[in-house]
């Protein structure tokens, strides 16, 4: 028996994911002009790029009915299969992009690099299989990288450490053909509640660079080293522990869309962090604690991530023996996809796990998408639990 499973029936429109550049909720600077507490701080991060075990590399090979094979490192098979179809001209159904395992994706893989679409072209002219593969030194100049970032945070508070304005504005370099955007502000919009308003921004810099890309974690994690960095001088200001500040400014309202948080755990995670850390036996002070003649630190911070769902699609094949095959046209990133899929194909069907194959990273498979954003499990994982059910 086989069955199959769509997570979603909608396509996917990307423009709906992207952010608004600006955002404004009531009156900020007014609520920090007014604030008893004030903190004004400007954080920089640099350039970072990625370094992933696996260099890129493809493999093209063209068969002679003129169908197009690419052996490639990629977060995203049927997106590389698309692009490359349009660049070469030949549709999508003579092209196959495989990628059984991948060793290190973190955002930098889920592009298609100029070394990909110059495989196939050489493989076609030399009517034999081409392999190209970045050198350490490439990846650097060729394939992303995250932008630095200049970003000022200001916030207003109550001398109980209650924010009442947050302010949070980023500016980062992209290149003079392109507007890419670190959303280092982000987090800004919606991981506290201040009761004056949050104001965002974010400004480009056009610089004679490549395009950045996504690295892991992209956006959100630049802007919360710079706002919790914040939070942190607040506490210090107003001579509240950090952990009790991030309590007393937690909200279950999303302050930026105004609604409800369909689940969230920030007391619960703080003060269980608290207990296992042992912050009741921190000193505040700076350069009080030691360890013999080692100075030591003890921080916290706290952190709010988009959650992604696009579709996906996952076939499972029930074989006369009681064993399954599960098919979805997904990646393995290093992160275990392989045996998590395994997991809930087994858990759904009532099999034991070793009863179950799975296969990916082929577009001769069922659709899947991009293995971005920690979203795997919740797009094809998602397709196998619904499978056994579109009989």
């Amino acid at each position: 028996m086989v069955f199959g499973a769509q997570s979603t029936k909608t396509a996917v429109d990307l423009s709906q994911y992207l952010w608004p550049v600006a955002s404004s909720v009531g009156d900020a600077n007014q609520a920090i002009a007014e604030a008893a507490v004030k903190v004004e701080q400007t954080y920089t991060t640099s350039d970072r790029h990625h370094n992933q075990m696996e260099p890129h590399a493809t493999t093209a090979v063209w068969d002679a009915d003129g169908t197009l094979t690419l052996y490639e490192t990629t977060q995203h098979i049927f997106g590389t299969r698309e692009l490359l179809s349009i660049v070469l001209s030949i549709p999508p159904e003579k092209i196959d992009v495989v990628s059984h395992f991948l060793g290190g994706g973190f955002g930098g893989k889920a592009y298609v690099w100029p070394h990909t679409i110059v495989a196939a072209f050489a493989a076609k002219v030399l009517n034999r299989p081409v392999r190209l593969q970045l050198t350490r030194a490439q990846m650097y100049s060729m394939v992303g990288h995250q932008p630095a970032t200049i970003q000022t945070i200001a916030l207003g508070a109550g001398k109980d450490g209650k924010l009442t304005g947050i302010r949070h504005d980023s500016i980062s370099p992209t290149p003079i053909f392109d507007n890419y955007i670190e959303y280092a502000a982000l987090a800004s919009r919606s991981l506290w509640a201040a009761s004056g308003g949050i104001a965002t921004n974010h400004k480009v810099v056009h610089v004679n660079r490549n395009t950045p890309s996504a690295m892991r974690s992209s956006h959100e994690a630049l802007g919360h080293f710079a706002l919790e960095s914040a939070m942190d001088e607040l506490a210090y200001a107003t001579g509240v522990d950090p952990v009790a500040l991030r309590l007393r400014n937690d909200t279950q309202i999303d302050p930026h869309s105004g609604r409800p948080f369909s689940t969230r755990q920030m007391h619960a995670c703080l003060r269980a962090g608290a207990a296992r850390f042992g912050w009741d036996k921190r000193t505040p002070e700076p350069r009080s604690m030691r360890d013999g003649r080692y100075l030591i630190g003890q921080g916290m911070a706290a952190a709010i991530y988009t959650h992604w769902r696009w579709p996906a699609k996952a076939r499972v094949t029930l074989k006369r023996d009681g064993s399954a095959l599960v098919e979805t046209g997904t990646h393995e990133l290093g992160a275990g996809t392989y045996t998590v899929m395994q997991q809930v194909a087994a858990d759904t069907l009532g099999l034991a796990a070793e009863k179950v194959t799975v296969k990916l990273g082929d577009t001769r498979l069922p659709a899947s998408y991009a293995s971005i954003g920690s979203a795997t499990m919740a797009n094809a994982g998602a397709s196998v639990m619904l499978a056994p059910h579109h009989r």
